[in-house]
């Protein structure tokens, strides 16, 4: 039975590398790879024989091993900058997909219940897919980025609330008044364990990484086994001791110790996930995969930015953010497989879910590419040409962005002359408005906004985008109307740099190299005494 188990995984590991590198080359999600290894490995393809129960506990090592780093993620910073708003937009959305699934349980004859979980599983988006979306393009520091990982963390509230239910009716092993008592003292226990003795026993084991891994995996372990005793489940035992970790301050590094041995496990799970994948059921039910495929791809994107639009965001952003949370959450996945193990959902939906979340992730690249095609193309006749948009007449100074950069900028550009500010975020525009400075909402990769507002007209213009695409844009509309003024613009490192340079800047901002040479100066002849930091970081920090 070793030698079988042993080969089985080494033909996994074989094939979902293979499959991975094909991926990678494709600029695929890695999950794909996974998904698709369990599909063409699976029992109803390949007819192997395996010990499901154990593979099962290696999926449960991987599942443990996310939540806990997703809890990891989860502490009071992460809260506030979310924002009531952008709950309220991932509340709505999941409330419209649950609707929606009613309506496909009267066309499919479903149950309320598989509808409900079927609903929830396509409203939920991959926070690993978005995330290293993201990161490939620079984005995670921008407003697009920030406002897409605060719909993907507001999603993942909600699906460990129904993750929560949903566990929560397991048998404990511990049943009766008693059961209620030692959860609550096990909770507080591992609340005082984590605020008092953990932080002792990480900086006791600094010394050695295996022993800060050790530790790590049995605070994680121990936490599932403890909670599933009094029926929640190992899911939320994994979450609850990343949560508890979360504020201490060492959560970036737990994550990376803890991240490389959760990707073995999360490849059994994605695989085991993916051998569900029945083909010919699959075929057989091809409307209803193409139906629900439109549903999380399309469907997920119209509703997404008609929210975003309600709640004051500009068009073009909206597009941008609701494209790129085309696919399916891992919470989705784990959800269905739990409904369905308890009834609560049809066996055959975790085929389906499976199924759909395999193509949108196949095609949310091209998905994304197609969304921003389409609005450059039309968006002159979907309302986003900021209508209504006042002139102001001699503008000297235009500042493009009031994020970061820009508000520091702001605080030393004014003896320039009568700077306007460019921004399409709306809070930031809010907040100017209320200080009385001149600011006008808008999307400079418009050629129409900036005809709109005469931005020719300035003596200065100032873009903090680090975005060379749009940065083209305003510096080939400037040379257009024959700028006669200076130009600014930012990029992100030397390479972009020269790029701006060849556009016509007169200087390119590159914030890396500023800030090193900036801290150079400030600390000049006062050196890096704890004190002289102190008195920057309250003036600049």
């Amino acid at each position: 039975m070793f030698n079988e188990l042993f080969l089985q995984l080494a033909i996994i590991l074989l094939v979902s590398s293979a499959l991975a590198l094909i991926a990678k080359q494709a600029k695929q999600p890695l999950i794909l790879a996974y998904l698709i290894t369990g599909a063409v490995l699976g029992p109803s393809v390949a007819a192997w024989s395996s010990d499901s129960n154990i593979f099962s506990t290696l999926a449960a090592f991987g599942t443990s091993l996310l939540l806990f780093i997703v809890g990891l993620n989860l502490n009071s910073r992460v809260f506030k900058e979310i924002g009531l708003g952008t709950i309220l937009v991932a509340i709505t959305q999941v409330l419209m997909f649950l609707g929606f699934s009613l309506g496909f349980a009267w066309i499919f004859d479903w149950s309320l219940s598989t509808a409900f979980w079927i609903g929830l599983a396509l409203a939920l988006s991959s926070t690993i897919v978005g995330v290293k979306y993201l990161d490939e393009q620079q984005g995670l520091d921008r407003l697009h980025g920030r406002i897409t990982i605060g719909l993907l963390i507001a999603q993942d509230l909600i699906a460990l609330i129904a993750l929560i239910a949903v566990t929560s009716t397991q048998s404990a092993a511990i049943s009766g008044d008693w059961n209620y008592l030692l959860g609550g003292l096990l909770a507080l226990s591992a609340f005082l364990i984590a605020r008092f003795i953990w932080p002792l026993l990480w900086r006791a084991t600094a010394s050695s990484g295996e022993l800060q891994l050790l530790l790590c995996l049995t605070w994680c372990f121990g936490l599932a086994a403890a909670t599933s005793l009094f029926g929640l489940g190992l899911e939320i035992g994994a979450l609850f001791a990343g949560v508890l970790l979360a504020s201490l301050g060492y959560q970036g590094v737990i994550e990376h110790k803890v991240k490389v041995l959760s990707t073995f496990f999360l490849i059994v799970f994605f695989t085991l996930l993916g051998s569900k994948v029945n083909p010919s059921a699959v075929l057989a039910a091809w409307p209803l995969v193409l139906a629900l495929l439109g549903v999380t791809v399309i469907l997920k994107t119209v509703v997404i930015s008609v929210l975003l639009n309600l709640a004051g965001h500009h068009p073009r952003l909206n597009w941008q953010v609701a494209a790129s949370l085309c696919h399916v959450s891992e919470f989705s996945y784990i959800l269905i497989g739990l409904a369905a193990a308890r009834g609560w959902a049809d066996p055959d939906t975790v085929s389906l879910i499976a199924a759909v979340g395999l193509l949108s992730l196949a095609i949310s690249h091209y998905w994304i590419k197609l969304v921003a095609w389409g609005y450059n193309k039309f968006h002159s006749t979907i309302g986003s040409t900021d209508q209504g948009l006042k002139q102001k007449t001699g503008l000297e100074v235009v500042l493009i962005g009031f994020d970061k950069l820009g508000e520091i900028l702001l605080k030393t550009i004014t003896h320039q002359g009568v700077v306007t500010v460019v921004d399409y975020n709306p809070e930031a525009v809010e907040k100017l408005g209320r200080s009385g400075l001149p600011v006008i909402y808008g999307d400079i990769s418009e050629e129409s906004f900036l005809k709109a507002i005469q931005i020719e007209r300035a003596q200065l213009v100032i873009s903090t985008v680090p975005d060379m695409g749009i940065n083209s844009v305003l510096a080939n509309y400037l040379e257009s109307k024959r700028f006669s003024g200076d130009l600014v613009l930012t990029a992100r490192v030397s390479a972009e740099a020269a790029a701006g340079y060849a556009l016509g800047a007169d200087f390119v901002i590159i914030p890396s190299i500023l800030g090193g040479e900036a801290i150079g100066l400030l600390t000049k002849g006062k050196g890096f005494s704890k004190l002289n930091l102190k008195k920057l970081r309250k003036q600049y920090g």
